[in-house]
């Protein structure tokens, strides 16, 4: 969760509650402590995502399908504007990751596999050992980052 100082920052020259749940949620702010920060109830800020296409009007939540014993998790999202997808709790705390965190994607296919650094970085080195080519491409995006 983003601390209030900076949640006030988002807000300060917006004029509506409205836009103001739209730039906090798009800056990674759960719906709940939207609600507290702007002192309305959490069902008003969901109405105002809803409307805006932000989160589907019909599932607040991922659904989430998990295999406990390997740690697998299974979720729906759906595909925002500009392409914009928002990850549920479970994945972001599984993947360890924070607001502005970089996150990897390794594209299989028709498989995606997302990857915070520690992750990413493991994956280049083992594909590396193996002697793989697929490896370039996320090599140059983490040195990019360095």
């Amino acid at each position: 969760m983003l601390d209030e100082l900076k949640m006030e920052e988002i807000a300060r020259d917006l004029s509506t509650k409205s836009e103001k749940i739209r730039a906090l949620f798009r800056a990674g702010v759960a719906k709940a402590d939207i609600g507290r920060f702007l002192g309305i109830s959490y069902q008003h800020v969901y109405n105002v995502l809803a409307r805006s296409k932000l989160v589907a009007a019909h599932n607040d939540q991922a659904e989430p399908d998990r295999d406990r014993r390997r740690g697998v998790c299974l979720s729906r999202l759906s595909l925002g504007p500009e392409n914009v997808l928002n990850l549920p709790p479970a994945i972001v705390g599984g993947l360890a990751l924070a607001v502005g965190d970089d996150v990897f994607v390794r594209v299989d296919g028709n498989q995606a596999v997302l990857m915070n650094r520690r992750a990413a970085v493991g994956w280049v080195e083992a594909e590396i050992a193996k002697g793989g080519s697929q490896a370039d491409e996320l090599v140059s995006e983490l040195l990019l980052r360095l």
